[in-house]
């Protein structure tokens, strides 16, 4: 059984309403799933970067690992903001925490982080702890 099929058997779905899904460079984390494989092998959500880029920083690892994030496309009620990490006074620290971890030079946009990483960085294992 592969990972997303998993992902279906825990949703409980049926084999006629399966959701699509595509392989990304990174997912926003307001909703993940992840196998115990792949945070064995990746780590887990580093807490250095709590409520924003924990996502970026795992998705970057995985990236450098070769392993692939899938994005399904399943409705999911998410009420943005709600939760804090944009209304959260300290979001520029955690960007410039982010960007100071990997490297990135400040110019580099968001979306561009992931494909940095991925040019800049080669795997090391004191990553899965970070």
């Amino acid at each position: 059984m592969t990972q997303i099929e998993g992902l279906y058997e825990i949703l409980n779905a049926s084999q006629e309403s399966k959701a699509s899904y595509a392989r990304v460079a990174f997912i926003k984390g307001f909703c993940m799933y992840f196998s115990s494989t792949f945070l064995d092998k990746v780590g887990y959500l580093n807490e250095y970067l709590q409520s924003a880029y924990e996502d970026d920083d795992l998705c970057g690892k995985a990236s450098l690992l070769g392993v692939s994030i899938y994005e399904a496309n399943v409705f999911v009620q998410h009420f943005q903001n709600k939760l804090g990490a944009n209304l959260e006074p300290e979001l520029p620290i955690r960007k410039n925490q982010f960007n100071i971890l990997w490297q990135i030079p400040l110019v580099i946009e968001h979306e561009n982080f992931q494909s940095y990483i991925k040019d800049n960085h080669v795997w090391k294992e004191e990553y899965r702890e970070a």
